[in-house]
């Protein structure tokens, strides 16, 4: 859902602690890159397919945990 941006990285705290703590798989779907940093591993889907990340947005998301 669209939360304000404390009661997302509250939510998304909660999920990555569940992940960490029951080893559950967690997907997330989003269009923010701050988000997208936090993932371990980074999908890019367009017009429904599977692709390779564009190299515009590899800078950005460096530094990805």
């Amino acid at each position: 859902g669209n939360l304000d941006s404390r009661n997302g990285q509250d939510v998304l705290d909660l999920f990555y602690q569940l992940h960490a703590q029951r080893q559950m798989t967690l997907v997330v779907i989003t269009h923010s890159i701050e988000v997208a940093r936090r993932a371990q591993r980074v999908v890019w889907i367009r017009d429904g397919r599977l692709g390779e990340l564009p190299s515009e947005l590899r800078p950005e998301l460096e530094g990805m945990s």
